[in-house]
């Protein structure tokens, strides 16, 4: 849009007397002859602002920092190749929102403010369009260069005083941690050479963000919470494939685990136990045991063991994660004869109502349920499958269960199930 290649030269040029002469006048006579052309300085004014959401935007395009891996964490030999002009750093945009300011009737409040309060679905369309431009980038460097821009607006947005940002905190704090872990998840299965590597740190960086700027306050930890178990998650998983980014997880970790661990006690509580091979996450795990299990010894008898996983599914949501069916399978394997106690307490049951009370039932049906989701991931419906090898064939056709489920008679015993993945069992 032509405003915002005008405003850039002019409001720099008006903060600090730089520029060239000739780009100045030019700037300016197009920027004069612009509101000529609308009618003056008043018309021109309520059409920035009827377009302000689309001015921002590509003010917000120009942003750009060849150096700025090196502010997420990179080595400091890694730079970014220099777009077509024009592009400018965040102080020179910086300066051309607060141009934009001065220059509207909205003196007493910021753009950002001024969209939040009258266009909120703008603030969300900017975000995702900043995003896409994210996934649509060809190669790591632009990737760089487009993530620069969307942490950009996000801190724009974070700047905010609370009275203005908790009108907005839930949709944008939801959408910017979300996206981040979604690059981050995509980065470790994509790009396996250096410059994939250093994405991976610089995205762990920048979710570190969030999590600083969710824990200044009471209220802002109450919205982290929702987030919570996504975090540590998509950090756990990123470490575990690729273990040098420890000390980079450390900072959201630390924070998350140890700095507010009595703020976030419940939550870490229904944490899926961190993996036993990553010597780095001990703290994390002694941690995790000392809220689970309190000065007790770390061992529950199984069919508590499964109903406290049970809680910790249902308290994400469903949500059945390869790491926690990971812990499951280890969990049932090393207790088998607490197992065969639980399976022929199953095959006693006659009713459906005792069925869907019996621990080993429901979690018989989650597993279930995993290996017949299509849209879930791959290894998370291997996993349990496995799981259900650990447990063994059971007869459920001696059974009176719920028909939406196991009506099929493909599903008659876990066998035929188990069947489906050769050698899970």
């Amino acid at each position: 849009m032509l405003m915002a290649r005008i405003v850039p030269v002019i409001s720099i040029f008006n903060a600090k007397g730089q520029g060239p002469p000739q780009d100045i006048h030019e700037k300016q006579e197009m920027h004069k002859s612009l509101s000529a052309s609308l009618g003056g300085k008043r018309q021109a004014e309520e059409v920035m602002m009827t377009s302000l959401p689309d001015v921002l935007l590509q003010l917000i395009s120009l942003v750009y920092d060849s150096q700025i891996p090196s502010a997420w964490g990179c080595p400091s030999f890694l730079r970014l190749p220099s777009p077509s002009p024009p592009y400018y750093d965040e102080e020179a945009v910086d300066i051309s929102i607060n141009f934009l300011k001065e220059s509207s009737s909205q003196k007493d409040m910021s753009i950002v403010a001024f969209l939040a309060s009258e266009d909120p679905q703008s603030i969300y369309e900017m975000l995702l369009t900043l995003v896409q431009r994210i996934h649509s980038a060809h190669d790591v460097l632009e990737k760089f260069w487009r993530l620069h821009q969307f942490s950009y607006f996000v801190k724009q947005l974070y700047a905010e005083p609370a009275v203005i940002f908790n009108h907005m905190k839930e949709y944008v704090c939801y959408f910017v941690v979300h996206a981040y872990l979604r690059l981050l998840k995509l980065a470790c299965e994509e790009s396996e050479d250096n410059f994939g590597q250093h994405l991976r740190q610089a995205l762990i960086f920048l979710i570190s963000q969030p999590v600083l700027h969710l824990n200044i306050t009471d209220s802002y930890r109450d919205e982290m919470k929702h987030f919570y178990h996504s975090i540590i998650n998509g950090l756990v998983s990123a470490v575990r494939k690729y273990p040098e980014l420890i000390d980079a997880a450390r900072v959201p970790l630390d924070l998350l685990l140890k700095r507010y661990k009595d703020y976030y006690t419940e939550c870490i509580r229904t944490l899926a136990p961190f993996p036993e091979e990553i010597l780095a996450f001990e703290e994390y795990r002694e941690i995790f045991k000392e809220l689970k299990y309190g000065k007790r010894d770390p061992s529950w008898p199984l069919h508590v063991e499964l109903r406290a996983c049970l809680n910790e599914i249902e308290v994400n949501g469903g949500r059945c994660n390869k790491e926690r069916l990971e812990s499951l399978r280890d969990l049932i394997s090393k207790r088998k004869r607490d197992l065969e106690k639980l399976v022929r307490n199953l095959e006693s049951k006659r009713f459906s109502d005792e069925c869907t009370q019996d621990v080993l039932h429901r979690v018989i049906k989650v597993l279930i349920d995993v290996v017949k989701d299509k849209k879930a991931d791959e290894l998370e419906r291997l996993e349990a499958s496995r799981c259900l090898g650990e447990i063994g064939p059971v007869d459920l056709s001696i059974m009176v269960l719920p028909v939406a489920v196991y009506g099929s008679s493909r599903f008659g015993t876990l066998t035929n199930v188990i069947s489906k993945y050769n050698g899970c069992s």
